[in-house]
C-alpha cells in the first residue's frame, strides 16, 4: 500500500490541506474539492474532532486521506489507527519516521533549509514538506535546491498564487500542498462550497494542462 500511496501522490501532484473551524465544515470541504477534481486530502489536526473527519473520509473510495499538522507520535499513532495514508507534519520530528514505518503509511516531514530536507529525507521521511515555500523565497528557492539536490522529494507547502503553482509544477515537486490557495477561508465560512469547486476545478485543470504538456 505505501508504494501505491508515493506513487499516486507523485502522479496526481495536488494533495488539499484542509484546515476549518470544525468537522462538519472539513467534511464539507472536502467533497466540494473532490467535485473538483482533487482527490488527496490533509486533515490537519488543529480541526476539533480532525479524527472523527478522518474516520469518516476513510468511507469514501478513490480518495487518499492523510492526517496533517501532526506533532506529537500520539496524534501520529491515533491517525494510523484509524487507516490514514499519510501522517504529515510541519516540522522535522524524525521519531514519527519509524512509527510510521510500522503502520505502513506514508511519512511526510517538515524543514525549510536544503540541510534539514536532507536531514529528513536521511532519517527516512518518505517525502519533504517545505514550509511556509513562498516566504523562503518560492520556486527559485526550490529549483535551486533541487539543481544539487535532484533526488530530494520536495511538496512545497504554503503557495500564494496561481502562478507559483505553475512554476513548482514545471521544475519538478513530487507534490505541491494547497491550502487556503485552494479552499479561501471566506468560501468555507460563508458555506459556498461551489465556489470551492469551482477553484479546485482551475487547479486540477491546470495541473491537467500542465502535465500533458511535459508528457
Amino acid at each position: 500500500m505505501l508504494n501505491d500511496v508515493l506513487e499516486r501522490i507523485t502522479r496526481e501532484k495536488i494533495i488539499a490541506v484542509i484546515r476549518t473551524e470544525n468537522a462538519d465544515q472539513a467534511v464539507k470541504t472536502v467533497q466540494a474539492v473532490m467535485e473538483g477534481g482533487v482527490c488527496i486530502f490533509e486533515i490537519s489536526y488543529t480541526i476539533p474532532d480532525a479524527q472523527d473527519v478522518i474516520r469518516e473520509l476513510m468511507k469514501e473510495r478513490n480518495i487518499l486521506v492523510g492526517a496533517g499538522t501532526v506533532l506529537t507520535l500520539r496524534e501520529a499513532r491515533s491517525a494510523i489507527g484509524l487507516g490514514c495514508h499519510f501522517v504529515a507534519s510541519p516540522v522535522g520530528n524524525l521519531e514519527m519516521v519509524p512509527v510510521c514505518r510500522d503502520g505502513n503509511v506514508a511519512c511526510i516531514l517538515g524543514a525549510s533549509t536544503p540541510s534539514e530536507i536532507y536531514t529528513a529525507m536521511r532519517g527516512g521521511a518518505n517525502m519533504v514538506k517545505v514550509f511556509p515555500v513562498d516566504a523562503l523565497g518560492g520556486p527559485d528557492y526550490i529549483d535551486e535546491i533541487l539543481k544539487p539536490l535532484p533526488f530530494l522529494k520536495i511538496i512545497p507547502a504554503g503557495v500564494k498564487s496561481y502562478d507559483s503553482f505553475k512554476e513548482y509544477l514545471s521544475i519538478g515537486v513530487e507534490a505541491i500542498a494547497l491550502g487556503s490557495l485552494l479552499t479561501p477561508r471566506k468560501h468555507v465560512e460563508s458555506q459556498n462550497y461551489e465556489a470551492i469547486t469551482r477553484e479546485a476545478k482551475k487547479f486540477s485543470s491546470l495541473r491537467d494542462d500542465l502535465l500533458r504538456k511535459a508528457a
